[in-house]
């Protein structure tokens, strides 16, 4: 793999990161804070497993496929989770 091809990955991890993070944030405003674990470990699961089937190549078994999981689902997860937090705290609050 050249500098080219890891810079390349890079961005586009970097790219997943940022919808991961913004996704987070929009479902943070829409449900409840008591959720908000659960759904974390779904987002980064959902996320997880479409960057790993789109990265994917019959072709290309070289067995490195088990390390990228926990490569992405770890990050994908801590961001799920902050955009979670972040998005109920600016989520408005119903006065009852």
């Amino acid at each position: 793999m050249t500098r080219a091809d890891v810079a390349v990955e890079l961005q586009y991890f970097l790219w997943m990161v940022a919808v991961v993070f913004v996704a987070a944030i929009i479902f943070g405003v829409v449900t409840s804070g008591a959720r908000r674990n659960s759904l974390a470990l779904v987002l980064a699961t959902a996320f997880t497993a479409v960057g790993i089937l789109a990265t994917i190549r019959p072709s290309q078994v070289d067995g490195q496929t088990g390390l990228g999981i926990p490569i992405m689902w770890i990050p994908f997860f801590l961001v799920s989770w902050l955009g979670l937090t972040i998005g109920a705290k600016i989520a408005p609050k119903n006065s009852a």
